[in-house]
């Protein structure tokens, strides 16, 4: 069944991740929202923009995670470095939160994102269906010159 399943998601041109036992939520998801408690901490404590934090993302951590992903990244760093560094204990992840004050601003100001034409950034008055049509554009492009860049593949 579970094979059966793989190949169906393979044939819709997706990539099947399945998992050696069951946890509540997607992979992809689960470490999304440990990025989001930190994009918001960071926010939150006035460390940097919002435009900042999209910049560090969009021009570094990004770049490489569709080459590399998570853990080929770590062996092209060195897993002696990674282990160093892991045990170093610089960073300690935020305490579970429920809420971000930053977050809670804007929806109070009704600045609920582009459906609304402003969240974190101002989207120009722009529709909101053209904004979607936009990104998703961009997406399928980036998601084309990904499948022709390849990945760095280990055995």
């Amino acid at each position: 069944m579970v094979a059966a399943m793989a190949d169906l998601v393979r044939g819709l041109g997706q990539v099947p991740i399945v998992l050696k036992r069951f946890i509540p939520g997607y992979v992809a998801n689960r470490i999304q929202q440990a990025i989001s408690a930190e994009v918001f901490r960071l926010l939150g404590e006035g460390v940097a923009a919002p435009r900042d934090i999209d910049d560090a993302i969009i021009h570094g951590l990004s770049l490489r995670i569709p080459i590399l992903g998570h853990l080929a990244k770590a062996d092209f760093t060195g897993l002696e470095l990674t282990q160093r560094a892991l045990a170093n204990g610089s960073y300690a992840p935020p305490p579970p939160r429920t809420r971000s004050e930053t977050l809670d601003a804007l929806c109070a100001e009704g600045r609920i994102g582009v459906m609304a034409g402003k969240g974190y950034f101002d989207w120009g008055g722009r529709p909101p269906e053209e904004l979607f049509r936009e990104r998703d554009r961009k997406l399928l492009a980036l998601k084309a010159a990904m499948a022709g860049i390849g990945r760095m593949e280990g055995t």
